[in-house]
């Protein structure tokens, strides 16, 4: 493993952690945009799904019995990518504290009370309502908690903290999606174990190892899948960076995860 990716190397050894190389797609595509689209809706070459793959395989997996329901899934970003394409339920929360009807609780509990009163209809726009409502009141409990887990600084760490909150509390959530960008590295990656592709490896590590701490118990019904949409040349360019390649590699991590191991071989 690259020195950055310390943080990863205990949960590697430990058999909880899976490297699977030389994943990625045939598509010859030079297009980052083009390729990101194809790996979300899993379907190489084709933009037109109706369907991300998260989406189609929340169709057919069991669905779990809950009591308290926030959704079935939801993308700790801005905006919901296109694997939950099509997926009707799926919400985007970057940030809990954001998902709130504002910061005044007695106001809250005003407004509340009459869209609660507005959507006491029988029709599915007053269920949606309703729906809506319970959601913003289960994630205001959810504010209230905290986590002992330190994660380090930055958007991709908050990010799966805050998947890991919701995980905790049993919202009956069966996916979730983060993203980090910034890895089109075509010069001055660095170089001696430093630089620029360092920096990226350390809060992808950092961030993932907090999130595995975070869920403690939790670890054997969660499994993180960590792809991306472009590999790299082995060799370096003139600029000091990577340019395309087919091959990428992936990581799968998780207490129900038979890890310790390569899968595969890299092919040349």
């Amino acid at each position: 493993m690259n020195a950055a990716l310390e943080p990863l190397f205990d949960l590697y050894k430990n058999g909880n952690l899976a490297v699977i190389p030389a994943t990625g797609m045939p598509s010859d595509t030079r297009s980052h945009f083009d390729a990101m689209e194809y790996m979300e809706l899993g379907t190489p070459d084709k933009r037109t799904s109706p369907s991300g793959w998260l989406a189609r395989m929340l169709e057919t997996a069991p669905k779990p019995a809950q009591t308290i329901k926030l959704t079935g899934a939801f993308s700790a970003t801005d905006d919901l990518p296109s694997s939950l394409r099509g997926n009707l339920e799926a919400l985007a929360i970057p940030k809990l504290e954001d998902f709130s009807l504002g910061d005044d609780a007695e106001f809250r509990k005003f407004l509340n009370a009459g869209l609660g009163r507005f959507w006491s209809g029988d029709t599915w726009l007053h269920d949606a309502g309703l729906t809506t409502l319970r959601a913003l009141e289960t994630v205001a409990k959810l504010q209230q908690g905290g986590s002992d887990a330190k994660y380090p600084d930055g958007d991709f760490a908050q990010s799966l903290r805050t998947v890991a909150r919701v995980v905790k509390e049993g919202l009956g959530v069966r996916a979730a999606t983060v993203d980090l960008g910034g890895w089109d590295t075509h010069q001055y990656q660095g170089e001696g174990g430093r630089g620029y592709i360092a920096d990226m490896l350390s809060e992808l590590a950092k961030g993932l190892q907090a999130f595995y701490i975070d869920l403690g118990a939790h670890t054997k019904r969660v499994t993180v899948c960590v792809m991306s949409e472009f590999g790299r040349r082995l060799n370096e360019n003139a600029s000091f960076g990577t340019d395309h390649g087919h091959g990428s590699a992936m990581m799968v991590l998780g207490g129900s995860v038979n890890g310790g191991k390569v899968y595969g071989k890299f092919p040349g």
